[in-house]
């Protein structure tokens, strides 16, 4: 798969960043971001049930892990990017996966965002109010959880 087929925010040079640092050696795609990591992770796991993707992004690993997983919830704070993975999850047919209106956070409350040069490295303000919503894993009362990423 390749990077164009992906639905991303204009001028967002993040997959491209991540694809010059794929695991792959020969002709890597967006799916092999940080692939030879996760499968790592996931020779531990000893049921393949529920797993939660924290900071989806655009959904690359919500898409790898939609293949293992019987339910995929992906979790996206940033609003337009989240439109994005809502995008991209539609597009690519991904049944198993439920996109998350919120981010997680140790409790509910509204938070900041600090932006960096791509949306890889955006990350929770916590010295500023925000807009964006954040909940608790737990207010979701999620059952069978295998992986959480």
């Amino acid at each position: 798969m390749n990077l164009e087929e992906w639905i991303k925010l204009p001028g967002d040079k993040a997959l491209r960043s991540a694809l010059a640092k794929a695991d792959s050696v020969d002709n890597p795609t967006v799916l092999d971001y940080q692939k030879n990591k996760l499968n790592t992770a996931l020779s531990y796991v000893k049921e393949f049930n529920t797993a939660i993707d924290a900071g989806a992004n655009y959904g690359i690993m919500s898409y790898n892990l939609s293949n293992k997983f019987l339910q995929v919830y992906a979790f996206e704070v940033e609003t337009s990017v989240r439109e994005c993975l809502q995008k991209n999850v539609k597009k690519f047919n991904l049944k198993n996966v439920v996109v998350c209106e919120c981010g997680l956070s140790d409790k509910e409350e509204s938070v900041a965002l600090n932006y960096l040069k791509n949306t890889f490295g955006t990350y929770v303000d916590r010295t500023k109010s925000g807009n964006f919503v954040c909940k608790t894993l737990d207010s979701f009362n999620l059952s069978n959880v295998s992986f959480i990423k």
